[in-house]
């Protein structure tokens, strides 16, 4: 019967390749903008809290970050740290494939009292706000779009 179930199924057949490579390059924009958005909000001092806002594929990374990528004094690498942990995630993303999982960790041992407020340059819950806003940014992307 046209129209009918296995008609159905023959067109989303053909379109399994396309929803495939487009639900990955959908999965990795959300996470590299969660991550821009976690870096972007990271309080700066040193450098190192931006430096520690690591991706990785696959597994976690439990490596304590213990000195930023451009060490610096009262902000002054601020702008170098974010581009540099901005780079490390586009690089950690590029060749995941669909179903790796990815993860951003943030592995200094002061994460939770930042989170909190306890810096003046962020608000407290500003990685769970930059989730909300990360995963926000693909709504009504179709994975069916080639």
């Amino acid at each position: 019967m046209p129209g009918g179930l296995d008609d159905l199924a023959k067109r989303l057949r053909g379109h399994r390749d396309t929803i495939s490579v487009n639900l990955n390059k959908k999965t990795r924009s959300v996470a590299l903008a969660i991550d821009t958005l976690i870096v972007k909000a990271m309080p700066v001092d040193t450098g190192r809290a931006r430096s520690s806002v690591v991706v990785t594929v696959g597994e976690a990374s439990f490596s304590e970050t213990t000195q930023a990528y451009v060490p610096g004094t009262k902000g002054s690498t601020a702008g170098a740290n974010m581009q540099a942990a901005i780079d490390q995630a586009e690089s950690a993303l590029k060749d995941r494939q669909l179903g790796e999982e990815i993860h951003i960790n943030i592995n200094i041992p002061y994460i939770d009292d930042l989170n909190r407020g306890h810096s003046p340059q962020a608000s407290p819950g500003f990685i769970q706000q930059a989730i909300a806003d990360g995963v926000s940014t693909e709504s009504g992307v179709s994975v069916l779009e080639k």
